[in-house]
């Protein structure tokens, strides 16, 4: 979970990220292909202004912009990270 959150953190700063090893355990959530093409857009599509250095500050972002229906692969992996802590939590 926190790699896919420093793989947000890392894109929306406009540095390389590596997709990792989450492939290989949401093999079947996700197309692949497009999240690198989508995760490379948001170098371009958050503004050099905003700096967003934790998570939290990223869902608001993306939430208040028209971009979340470009990044449909990105939406995933937001909804993802909210909803898993819950999730756990629930379990335990």
């Amino acid at each position: 979970m926190a790699n896919m959150e420093k793989m947000l953190i890392a894109a929306a700063n406009g540095e390389t990220v590596s997709i990792g090893n989450i492939d290989s355990v949401y093999y079947e959530e996700f197309d692949f292909e497009l999240l690198e093409t989508q995760l490379g857009m948001l170098k371009i599509l958050v503004p050099q202004t905003l700096s967003i250095n934790t998570f939290s500050k990223f869902p608001e972002w993306f939430t208040s912009s028209d971009c979340r229906y470009m990044l449909s692969e990105v939406q995933k992996i937001i909804r993802l990270i909210l909803v898993l802590p819950a999730t756990n939590a629930i379990s335990e």
